[in-house]
Parts: C-alpha cells; structure tokens; sequence
C-alpha cells in the first residue's frame, strides 16, 4: 500500500567528515553501510560548478543514504544536534563489527555501549562515530525497508545502486531544540508540508514534536533547556507527494533558500525547483510569523 502521509520518505542526510579513511572504517566496515558508486560523478559535477569538496562518500543504509563530503574548507566537521537512529536486524552481528574497528579507530571519539533509550524505551547500542556524531542502533520488529511501501522485502526490494547494506535504513533523526518551540515546529510542518504531527513527552519527560515520514520513519524534536551548539550546516533531504504545493507555500513567505555550496542549484521559481527536482529550506520559523526563527537545519526537498 502506498503511504497516504504527504512526506513519504527520509532519503539522506548530509554531514561533513575530515578523513576518508576513518568514515570508510565507521560507515561502511562498522555500520555496514553499502558504498554507492554515483558519489564520484555527483562530486565532479558539484566540483565543475564551483563546489568546494575535495571528495565524498555516499554511504547506503537500506533505501537511505548518509552523505559524506570530504574536505570542505567551512565546517570541515559537522555534528547533528542530536541523534540518529537506525535500524538492523541483528546488533550481535553490529556488536562484532564494532569490536573490530575499535584499534582502527582508536585515539578518535568513536564509542559504543548498550544502554536504554528514552524515547523508546527499547536496550539500543548508542554509538559515536569517529567526528563526534551519535547514533542509536535498534533492533528491527520486523525486516522491511523503509520506504513508501508499508513493507518492503530486503531480499526482493530494488535498491540502491552498489551491494546490499547490512542495516535497514534510518528509523530516525532527533534534534535537541529550544524549550517550548517542539509544537511550533510540528506546526511549522503541518503548514509548509501538510505532515501528520504529535506531541508526546519522553522518559525524562521533555516535550517531544514527532514529524511522520512514510511508515515507519520521523523527524522528532526533544525539548531541552541546555544551550544548543551553533549549527553547522548539515542537512537533511525529504521526499514529498505535494511538491509544487509546498513549495509555492515556502515561496510566498520567503523560505525558499539557495545553498552555496551548490552554486549550480537554484530554486528562486518553481519552474527552476521543479527543473532540478528539488528545493531547500533553511530556517524552521514560527507558523504565524515567519520571520521569527525557531530552529536552523537546512531541509533539501
């Protein structure tokens, strides 16, 4: 069946890292991420625009991807303000590999350990990678992809181009945001991209904003009163059902951003949003007075 939910999919999210080799041994021999072919004709043709990266990775987990630019002179490390969950079938088998990797990577922040997570309540390994970033790796209830199907068989799925990852995708990013903004940015959501939303509170009892994405993926927002490190510039990418809707949305309030790094992508009209299949969004803003910003994180639609 396919999803009814407006935002169908959380394909990628992008984080500068400073060491191809390091990200290789975390991403690919530890994680078990597939490594995609296409990153080097992407980063060419980025790098004959004008982009700035020296090289990349595009690490495969299930139908999503973690992109890797390396070399980027601004923010040559960027740390989600948060954490990332995903999802595997089996974390003895995670538990091995990350065994084996540990003198590869010693003397770097990569750690890792079994312990409960406050959203779910379920035992995760909670990870860090090399560059500081977190992760959460949860044990699958069941074996599908995530994707706009309901269920989407690993074995029988046409998946992204490269081997088959040993992960089945990424269940979840959660950022840390200010207090009280967690229902704001549901409804930031909810206008811009008519998303199903909610509000819960976890273990520790911070407000949490859910965003849905397809069947089994979200954004989610914790509320926290710790101050917030300046943001870095990482991003995320979202596939969506309502595109020209949505963007006209963000247009009319002035959303609609160019990112830098991209010199060859534009998106001041739809006509060149929809020529380059995409748009961007900077700023996370109140839902009746879009100047006022309630969160940064650069969303590629």
């Amino acid at each position: 069946m396919m999803c009814a939910n407006p935002i169908v999919l959380l394909e990628h999210l992008n984080i500068n890292i400073p060491d191809k080799t390091q990200g290789k041994t975390f991403y690919l021999d530890a994680l078990g991420c597939a490594e995609d072919p296409r990153a080097e004709s992407i980063m060419k043709r980025t790098q004959d625009a004008g982009g700035t990266m020296l090289d990349m990775i595009w690490a495969n987990q299930g139908l999503q991807q973690i992109h890797l630019p390396i070399g980027e002179p601004e923010d040559p490390i960027q740390i989600v303000r948060g954490v990332v969950g995903l999802s595997f079938p089996n974390l003895k088998a995670l538990e091995c590999r990350l065994s084996g990797v540990e003198k590869s990577l010693s003397g770097t922040e990569f750690d890792w350990n079994l312990e409960r997570c406050g959203l779910t309540g379920e035992n995760v390994l909670a990870i860090t990678c090399p560059f500081g970033n977190r992760f959460n790796a949860h044990a699958a209830s069941t074996s599908t992809l995530f994707g706009p199907l309901k269920d989407i068989e690993p074995g029988g799925a046409h998946g992204l181009p490269g081997e088959r990852s040993l992960g089945l995708g990424i269940r979840y990013v959660q950022f840390s945001c200010p207090r009280g903004t967690a229902y704001l940015i549901c409804a930031f959501y909810r206008k811009y991209f008519a998303a199903r939303t909610e509000e819960a509170s976890d273990e520790g009892s911070h407000r949490i904003g859910k965003v849905f994405i397809g069947y089994h993926q979200a954004l989610l927002f914790r509320e926290t009163d710790d101050p917030l490190p300046k943001y870095d510039g990482h991003h995320i990418a979202l596939y969506i059902s309502n595109f020209n809707d949505s963007y006209t949305r963000v247009q009319k309030d002035g959303l609609n951003w160019n990112n830098p790094r991209f010199p060859h992508l534009t998106y001041e009209t739809l006509e060149l949003a929809v020529k380059h299949c995409e748009f961007r969004v900077l700023s996370i803003t109140h839902p009746e007075k879009p100047s006022e910003i309630l969160f940064t994180l650069e969303h590629e639609i």
